[in-house]
């Protein structure tokens, strides 16, 4: 596992989709700014598999759609390399209002899911994987109330490849750029694969220095509108493009 991890992360994000030839000129212009960020300290391209929750009726789905102003989704979010993931999974509560994205998290055991997907208070039992959490109880309250109050259930997964490039000394700014985005369902039963790579830059505070001058190089010149787990939704959930337009 990457360390340290942070329990609270808030910052920018914003998205490019784009195309499936254009990552190894994006992983070479990301060089040019950042390091690369190995996985384990070993690995230049780790694995990503977050399964989303929703309710029954897909609302955070339906908010995301409605571009409502604030947003918020839950995730349990596993990393690996090579298709092998590690044990620790990490329950994540993300907010996003206006671009700006709050994410709180903590660490459990595959395990203990169930019971916390039950309703169960295993708050004590986290905190052994969860040492340097101060705010441990608040934010697995935060998030247990969500999961019960609103009859949260696992909805799909998406898996990915990612290479992520930051400097060792600062999380401030932070590339990652993602292929190969598969996603799953178990109801209807689908896998879907995605053609494409998502491109995110993510800061804290203003925008690097360098970030006009970065997407200069790849010509990209705006952001596009666009959510992993939206996109799995519309095409193993609904089946189709989604409700009201494009992402």
């Amino acid at each position: 596992m990457n360390a340290p991890f942070r329990f609270v992360i808030q910052r920018r994000e914003m998205k490019f989709p784009l195309l499936n030839h254009q990552w190894d000129r994006v992983v070479s212009c990301a060089r040019e700014y950042l390091p690369v960020e190995r996985f384990d300290g070993a690995h230049d391209v780790s694995n990503v598999s977050s399964v989303y929750l929703d309710t029954p009726a897909l609302d955070c789905y339906r908010e995301y759609q409605e571009a409502q102003p604030i947003r918020t989704k839950v995730r349990v979010r596993r990393y690996g390399y090579e298709g092998a993931f590690e044990r620790a999974c990490w329950v994540e509560v993300k907010i996003k209002h206006n671009g700006n994205s709050l994410k709180r998290r903590f660490c459990s055991s595959a395990d203990r899911l169930t019971d916390f997907m039950a309703g169960n208070d295993i708050c004590d039992r986290l905190r052994d994987l969860n040492a340097d959490c101060r705010e441990l109880p608040r934010i697995y309250r935060v998030a247990s109330n969500l999961v019960t109050r609103h009859a949260l259930r696992p909805v799909v997964r998406v898996d990915y490849e990612r290479m992520a490039f930051q400097q060792a000394s600062s999380r401030e700014v932070r590339i990652t750029v993602d292929r190969n985005l598969t996603f799953y369902s178990t109801r209807p039963k689908r896998i879907v694969k995605l053609d494409g790579i998502i491109l995110e830059v993510k800061y804290a505070g203003g925008r690097p220095p360098w970030f006009f001058d970065f997407l200069g190089a790849l010509g990209i010149t705006r952001s596009g509108r666009f959510s992993k787990y939206a996109r799995a939704v519309e095409k193993v959930i609904l089946n189709g493009e989604p409700e009201g337009g494009d992402v």
